[in-house]
């Protein structure tokens, strides 16, 4: 098997809207490529965010824990590694229409990993 099919193989099937002639490509791409990846990843990122120096989970009982786990998110250093393990997962074709628009999907793998985040540790 090669990489490229072996990699889609890996990511799983996700009931997402329906592409149509009025979805955007980049909706699109984020739908069909990028949530199947978030998804699968999904054990890895939170174990990622959980390793980070100054996640503690005694602040999960702080009324400020959205605030500080977008706020760790947002550090340059996390937001490499979270978008690295999106990419990594990627297929050439893939890779190329990321590049294309890559600031705004990277925008959006992170928003999404946020909201990830906090959906799983309230």
């Amino acid at each position: 098997m090669d990489r490229e099919s072996h990699l889609l193989s890996l990511r799983p099937q996700l009931n997402t809207l329906s592409d149509n002639e009025n979805t955007k490509s980049i909706e699109a791409f984020q739908n069909g490529v990028i949530r199947p990846i978030l998804k699968f990843q999904n054990p890895l990122t939170l174990a990622l965010i959980k390793a980070h120096p100054h996640f503690s989970s005694e602040k999960l009982k702080d009324e400020k824990w959205s605030t500080h786990i977008t706020n760790l998110c947002k550090e340059v250093r996390m937001q490499n590694q979270l978008i690295g393990l999106v990419i990594a997962l990627m297929t050439a074709t893939e890779f190329e229409v990321y590049s294309q628009a890559a600031k705004e999907y990277n925008k959006r793998i992170i928003t999404m990993q946020i909201k990830r985040y906090l959906d799983q540790l309230d």
